[in-house]
């Protein structure tokens, strides 16, 4: 039951490829691992994210965790693809998702350093949250962040987030 009157749930996460003029978001499987390890390779990266997938072992675990969110319909990882150079520059998920609230969180987002900081993270942002709007019937979009990574915090300010706290 979704708590909105007269609203029923929305469609579960499939697997669905999202294309823009910077970046390509791919469903995350194995064939991406060797190219993510490479983007990957990067301490700075992980410094506010849960885990690093910085090894084979993290990669394929991850990879093992985001199908069973993938089963449970909660969740759907992607690997993104830059367009120009076709390397893959790093991964971003749907996360959280609850169809019947018609919610979902866009989270677990990296990028490697290289590609930091130019329009691809705009691009995955507005690539996602399109979709979670209008293919997903999604009323809701989430975002969390650590209260001290300031990078992150100004990216969604700057896509026009609002913030609603502090946990």
């Amino acid at each position: 039951m979704s708590g909105i009157p007269g609203a029923g749930p929305g469609p579960r996460l499939e697997p669905v490829r999202l294309t823009g003029g910077v970046v390509r978001l791919e469903p995350l499987d194995d064939a991406h691992l060797p190219g993510l390890l490479e983007a990957a390779a990067h301490p700075e990266i992980w410094r506010w994210l849960r885990l690093a997938l910085d090894t084979e072992a993290a990669l394929s675990a991850y990879l093992a965790e985001v199908r069973e969110a993938q089963a449970r319909g909660t969740g759907l990882a992607f690997a993104i693809r830059h367009l120009q150079s076709e390397a893959l520059v790093g991964g971003s998920s749907y996360l959280n998702a609850s169809p019947g609230d018609r919610r979902v969180e866009i989270g677990f987002t990296w990028i490697t350093p290289a590609r930091q900081r130019t329009a691809v993270n705009t691009e995955i942002k507005l690539l996602m949250l399109r979709h979670a709007f209008e293919g997903l019937a999604c009323e809701r979009v989430e975002f969390k962040t650590d209260a001290q990574n300031e990078r992150s915090r100004a990216a969604l300010r700057r896509i026009g987030a609002s913030e609603e706290g502090t946990l």
